[in-house]
């Protein structure tokens, strides 16, 4: 029915009654607003119910679209919620074992910066700091070795508010959110006076001299999977069946993703399967860019197998990987 068919019978209805009645009609009760209360959390979707609508309003999506959404939804996000590193998580990192690791890894930092000369003041950049264990170790080297709170400023990269309060309560004295304006937005300062910072994205860290480490990190990004048809190369997409679960098909055409990404050598030799991350490439990028235009180091560390292997995606609960 037309809708302003709708109002117009309504107003026939409704006006003729009110001026019989003298416009006599009971005030509205408007609720007190301490006693309104937020859906419970319960009632939100599931990571799940986010995927699936996704697929049912856009169609299939890329593995990575899927990671990105099962790993960064604002709600219902792997790193948003919880604590997933150490005894009470999922898995472990080599800082959590020992304190060697990240001590270690200071020694060298500092090794190979003084083979470039004057460095001060430094910026330390950690891509992803996990539970913040990593620099408390290198920091305690460099105390060691006499930087004072001037000499050094640290740089997190972290998207996960849970994860960056965890690192802030392990490195810092005293921590707070800053103006919405700011590049970073979170900031504090350790028991020694370095101060510390939080961004989103490394793009809004500032261009200086600077250690790059980012451990275990490239290898949580988003991936495309791709296979090889008789048809070439194919990317691997994610779509619903008809019972509403979650199943691989390959792509009929080449998507965007297959020729931006799968080139040579890439697409040469007997692979059948390939992985690769389009966020990987860009963060790589940018540190080669950084390293090579204001100075500095970059160690990136990941753990895999040896030689090649086309398929390594996996799930990790409770330190088994299915």
């Amino acid at each position: 029915m037309n809708s302003s068919l709708v109002f117009r019978m309504c107003n026939r209805l409704v006006l003729p009654s009110m001026v019989a009645r003298g416009y006599a009609y009971k005030t509205i009760k408007r609720p007190d607003p301490k006693t309104l209360k937020m859906p419970s959390p319960a009632s939100a979707p599931s990571i799940m119910d986010i995927i699936k609508e996704k697929i049912r309003l856009n169609g299939p999506i890329t593995v990575a679209e899927y990671m990105h959404i099962v790993i960064t939804n604002p709600t219902e996000g792997y790193y948003m919620k919880k604590e997933v590193i150490g005894e009470s998580g999922d898995f472990v990192t080599s800082p959590e074992i020992t304190q060697l690791f990240g001590e270690i890894l200071a020694i060298w930092f500092c090794a190979e910066t003084q083979k470039m000369g004057p460095s001060k003041p430094l910026q330390i950049v950690e891509l992803g700091p996990g539970k913040g264990t990593l620099l408390l170790d290198v920091l305690r080297v460099l105390n060691r070795l006499g930087y004072k709170g001037s000499d050094v400023s640290l740089h997190l990269v972290e998207i996960s508010t849970t994860m960056q309060a965890i690192q802030a309560n392990r490195l810092c004295m005293s921590h707070r959110p800053v103006d919405i304006d700011m590049p970073h937005n979170h900031e504090g300062e350790t028991v020694s006076g370095i101060k510390v910072y939080w961004y989103n994205d490394l793009k809004k860290v500032p261009n200086a001299f600077s250690w790059y480490i980012a451990h275990e990190f490239f290898d949580v990004l988003p991936i495309h999977k791709f296979e090889k048809t008789d048809k070439g190369w194919r990317e691997l997409l994610i779509d619903l069946d008809k019972n509403n679960k979650l199943y691989y098909r390959i792509s009929g055409e080449e998507t965007q993703s297959v020729k931006m990404l799968v080139r040579p050598p890439l697409d040469s030799g007997d692979r059948t399967e390939l992985e690769i991350s389009a966020r990987g490439l860009g963060v790589a990028r940018q540190l080669a860019q950084r390293v090579d235009e204001f100075g500095g180091l970059a160690l990136i560390a990941d753990y895999g197998h040896e030689g090649e292997k086309g398929d390594t995606f996996r799930v990790c609960i409770f330190y088994i990987c299915l």
